[in-house]
């Protein structure tokens, strides 16, 4: 009781339109793709919501498809568009209210964002220059595309929604009409600011005529556009949240609209959004960008919002707000901005997963079941699988003694949150590391842990997490005592001179040139494919490409390397050309193989051994800690 009232403006009681929340805590909508092809209903959407809604007082259910297949974005898509899909939507309205929370639905076009040949937009122009070319709508469409809108609200009624949310941001149909970036008619639809926001306007006023002004219609709407010129204002978005308030529109959800470099992804850094839309109505108003409690509390106090959304957060961790709320700040599983959840979802088109929470859409199929039989187990290597699967084997009752041959646990998190902007990672080896001590693993430090480590432990069950081995390109003189690994020059064990040369232009040859050139350093990262970071997160690598090219990074793609000498490396460009780059330091940034030497060593002398991590295959952390995730469950 004593924490919440740090949080005393969160928890107190709101008002959308007639519903009233029991405090100001909204969970937000994150497409998933947990429903069925068809967009019904499923088991395990119902257990995903189940275990995020007891602590909220309202939940937003996803981008909900009112018009499929046309208006469809997403395989697995929630849909509303048939009065047969009411029968699972009540499941789920019956199920988030079981769990003491109200829930809105959102309703959804994908616009010019739809999957298929036959999509629309408000103009003929293709979001990327690869995207396929919509149909511009005419002005019959568009009336019929508002009805469907109607009665999609309708079904939301019916089912026990308890209001319905108009989605008017993420470059979906809504947002395509009122950006004049991508809004070029000349109709009643297009033109000036209120023909471009006829159609929202229009929407909002006929959902209301038909449901009744009783019940509440709010909107998620995109403040402008970041990275564009020429885009939607701040200035326009207040006049049109305006235009909606007087269509009695009962509330806005903030949000922003660009590219993944222009967007600030930081807590509180969109909270100017909604205190411009604020400053001209008297709606309730609730903020979105990554926020967090603290943050949010001080929002709610400056009177910068009025609600505080909550969204990856709480996929890291569904008992995030329960667990803030009494001060159990060292429990909660952080979210570490790493973006799987939106590239899963939204860029690849499968269901939704999390880096640091492997149970996120599998809450039930992952509950922590106790062991029948506790086992003494050995867990060999302190990095994030390592860890992972100490913890989870704890957590079910075995014995566990977990062995890290360096000072500290962490190992390639540790490296990982030196480049910059990687700080978040450092929540996550904390939070890992906490966790280790306080389920009771035993952790032996500063061992390296050999066949007679084993043969002296006797575990009943050996778990090997002992991550990678740096590969060393073929290129002559690379023993040279000025080459090092980026691993090496990271963490601060070697200095490097003024020019540097990064043989590799992954995650962590870029990652690393970052990193020098924040430090005054001239720096060249040669690639033998084509293309940079193509192993990363499209929308991290976008970011960090484009910082790089800003710093003056040389990139130069598709070569050979030949040989270092002299302070110089010699490549071949996929031209054919011979070319030589001014090195002081060359950094091996080339890749990584499994570190099997421990196991190889092991033959015969337990029948339960199991390998995680980059032990079995170099990966991201994501594979690491489900796969040690889902061996801790089954031990």
């Amino acid at each position: 009781m004593k924490q919440r009232q740090q949080f005393k403006r969160l928890f107190e009681p709101v008002r959308i339109g007639q519903m009233e929340l029991k405090n100001r805590i909204v969970m937000l909508p994150m497409e998933n793709n947990y429903a069925t092809e068809d967009g019904s209903v499923t088991e395990r959407l119902k257990n995903y919501y189940r275990e995020r809604a007891r602590e909220v007082g309202l939940v937003g259910i996803q981008i909900t498809c009112i018009d499929s297949p046309v208006g469809k974005g997403y395989v697995y898509q929630l849909c509303i568009h048939d009065d047969a899909l009411i029968p699972g939507l009540s499941e789920l309205v019956q199920t988030i209210h079981d769990s003491g929370a109200k829930v809105y639905i959102q309703l959804h076009h994908a616009g010019a964002n739809a999957r298929g040949q036959d999509i629309v937009a408000a103009s003929p122009l293709p979001l990327l220059p690869s995207s396929v070319i919509p149909k511009e709508l005419t002005v019959s469409e568009i009336k019929d595309i508002i009805l469907r809108y109607v009665t999609a609200a309708e079904r939301a009624k019916k089912a026990g929604f308890d209001a319905v949310e108009v989605v008017a941001s993420g470059n979906y149909l809504v947002w395509n009409f009122l950006s004049p970036t991508w809004n070029k008619r000349r109709d009643e639809y297009g033109g000036d600011l209120r023909g471009r926001a006829r159609l929202f306007i229009e929407i909002i006023h006929a959902i209301k005529a038909k449901v009744g002004e009783s019940y509440p219609v709010t909107c998620r709407l995109a403040i402008g556009e970041y990275g564009v010129e020429g885009g939607l204002t701040v200035k326009e978005a207040q006049q049109v949240v305006q235009m909606a308030r007087d269509a009695s529109l009962d509330g806005v959800t903030t949000t922003a609209i660009g590219d993944g470099s222009t967007v600030p992804d930081y807590p509180g850094a969109l909270l100017s959004l909604s205190t411009a839309i604020k400053q001209v109505v008297t709606l309730p108003v609730t903020t979105a960008g990554r926020m967090d409690l603290e943050v949010g509390e001080r929002a709610l106090e400056e009177g910068k919002a009025d609600l505080v959304g909550i969204g990856r957060r709480l996929l890291a961790d569904p008992g995030y707000v329960a667990k803030a709320a009494s001060g159990r700040f060292d429990e909660i599983t952080p979210c570490i901005a790493c973006m799987v959840c939106i590239e899963t979802s939204l860029l690849r088109n499968v269901p939704l997963r999390c880096a640091v929470n492997p149970a996120c859409g599998l809450e039930n199929e992952y509950k922590l079941i106790p062991a029948d039989k506790p086992k003494r187990v050995m867990v060999v290597g302190g990095g994030p699988a390592g860890m992972e699967a100490a913890i989870v084997a704890a957590q079910r009752g075995h014995q566990v003694t977990l062995y890290e041959k360096e000072p500290r646990l962490g190992r390639q998190l540790i490296v990982a949150a030196i480049p910059p902007n990687k700080d978040k990672i450092e929540s996550l080896t904390t939070h890992l590391t906490t966790q280790v001590r306080k389920v009771g693993v035993k952790v032996e430090l500063g061992k390296e842990v050999s066949r007679a480590t084993v043969e002296a432990a006797k575990p009943d069950t050996l778990v090997l997490a002992t991550g990678i081995e740096n590969i060393i390109p073929d290129i002559l003189n690379i023993d040279e005592a000025n080459v090092a690994f980026a691993e090496d020059v990271l963490t601060g064990r070697v200095e490097v001179g003024i020019e540097v040369a990064i043989i590799g232009g992954n995650l962590v040859g870029c990652e690393t040139a970052e990193f020098l050139v924040n430090r005054g350093m001239k720096v060249t990262i040669v690639e033998i494919l084509d293309r940079l970071a193509t192993k990363m997160n499209p929308l991290l690598a976008m970011r960090l490409l484009d910082r790089l090219t800003k710093r003056g990074v040389i990139i130069v793609t598709g070569v050979k390397h030949e040989e270092y000498k002299d302070n110089t490396l010699v490549i071949t460009t996929k031209e054919g050309a011979e070319k030589t780059i001014r090195a002081d330091t060359v950094i091996l940034a080339a890749g990584s193989r499994p570190n099997t030497k421990l196991l190889q060593t092991l033959e015969g002398l337990t029948s339960e051994i199991h390998s995680v991590g980059d032990c079995v295959e170099p990966r991201n952390f994501t594979e690491a800690i489900a796969e040690a995730f889902n061996i801790g469950r089954t031990i």
